[in-house]
């Protein structure tokens, strides 16, 4: 049993010892009556440890920002990073994933899907300049809805306070493709 499971659970007998009082046997489990104090801090604890079993089994997501660029400091700049499903001819990508790297460091996790067709997401670096960047992950199309076909890309970007930056890729991968490559391209 995972730990955001075993949360889950956990915060939900919580709950319903927090709602009931008490009282309650289900087969070998049996939970005796609690008075109105422990009552409260068993429903505000249950509610916590269901939030955490959420959150930690990826339920709970933070935002993704479509806000533009925006200078934090003197040595600071930002630009943007966009990713979007994509599409050629009758063909559609129906899920991707990719972790980016920007001079050696990860500095953001881009997942779509139908539900979240498309995501920009802000990246901090120290000055203007020249960085290497490197990206993998995989990509599900619809030619092949149960095969994740690897994608990865590398290069260098040249970057000022409020570039955009685009994952592409050429084509679609073939049906049987071992490896999907693309690259980020200033828009």
């Amino acid at each position: 049993m995972e730990l955001d499971t075993i949360s889950f659970v956990f915060g939900a007998i919580l709950l319903v010892v927090g709602i009931w009082g008490g009282g309650i046997e289900i087969k070998e489990l049996k939970i005796p009556r609690v008075g109105g104090m422990a009552r409260s801090l068993s429903l505000l604890i249950g509610i916590i440890f269901i939030f955490i079993g959420l959150w930690v089994g990826g339920f709970i997501k933070e935002e993704i920002s479509n806000v533009g660029p925006i200078i934090i400091d003197d040595n600071k700049i930002a630009f943007t990073i966009k990713g979007s499903l994509g599409r050629v001819d009758e063909l559609r990508e129906i899920e991707s994933n990719a972790l980016i790297y920007i001079a050696g460091k990860k500095v953001v996790e881009i997942s779509l899907d139908k539900n979240n067709p498309s995501a920009s997401v802000s990246v901090y670096v120290q000055k203007p300049g020249e960085y290497k960047y490197y990206f993998e992950g995989y990509s599900i199309w619809s030619n092949a809805p149960n095969y994740r076909v690897p994608i990865s890309g590398k290069g260098i970007i040249n970057v000022e306070n409020g570039d955009a930056f685009e994952m592409r890729a050429d084509e679609p991968p073939a049906e049987n493709a071992q490896e999907w490559v693309g690259k980020l391209e200033k828009k």
